[in-house]
Parts: structure tokens; C-alpha cells; sequence
């Protein structure tokens, strides 16, 4: 893991599905994520500007979950072909989600008798 921007940012690499602004999608994988949004590459940048609101489905294959999140396009790079999404929910909304999702694990994998 490593810090950029106040934010602990984690190399990870998962498909995402992003919904693009004027319709369709693209398939892309992350780079890193952080709480206050994701690193992507795979996306031609001819697809969506800096700006853009796109919604993304997170695929976490090895738990056969999706998560749905909507994001906005904050930067990208040309030459290395990577963009900077920003989530529109803040860190603090986005960790109660995540708690939740823990919650129901819990619950799934451990079960009370």
C-alpha cells in the first residue's frame, strides 16, 4: 500500500465494468484504489472526458460479488493510458457500505445456531 493525496492507495487488480456516458461500456481492470476512488487502464480515452460521471460494477470474482458505484473521470494519462476516477460517495459513506457487506459475510459464513 501507499499514500498519495492524503488517502492510502492499494495495488489491486479486478475487472470493472464502466457505463459510459453516452451509452455502452468498457471493460477495464484497476490499477490501485483507495477510499476516495480507483486507477484504471483498458479504457481508450476517446470514450469519456475529465469530468464525466460514469458508473462502475467492481467485479470481486473470488467472493462472486459486484459492487455498484458511481465515479467521475478526474484525470488521465495519455502516454501510460491510465484514469483517475473519483467516487462520488464519500469515504465515510463508502465505508459504511463496506461494513455492511461485511455484516452479511459474517453472517453467511458464520451463522447463528
Amino acid at each position: 500500500a501507499r499514500e498519495r493525496r492524503g488517502k492510502m492507495r492499494f495495488d489491486i487488480d479486478l475487472p470493472v465494468t464502466i457505463k459510459l456516458p453516452g451509452g455502452g461500456a468498457a471493460q477495464v481492470r484497476t490499477v490501485n484504489f483507495s477510499l476516495g476512488g480507483l486507477c484504471v487502464t483498458g479504457m481508450p480515452t476517446w470514450q469519456a472526458d475529465i469530468g464525466d460521471d460514469l458508473e462502475l460494477s467492481v467485479h470481486l470474482p473470488d467472493f462472486n460479488l459486484t459492487i455498484h458505484v458511481k465515479a467521475v473521470i478526474r484525470w488521465r494519462d495519455q502516454e501510460s493510458r491510465l484514469i483517475g476516477l473519483m467516487f462520488r460517495e464519500s469515504p465515510e459513506a463508502l465505508l459504511t457500505k463496506i461494513k455492511k457487506v461485511m455484516e452479511i459475510l459474517d453472517k453467511v459464513v458464520f451463522p447463528s445456531e
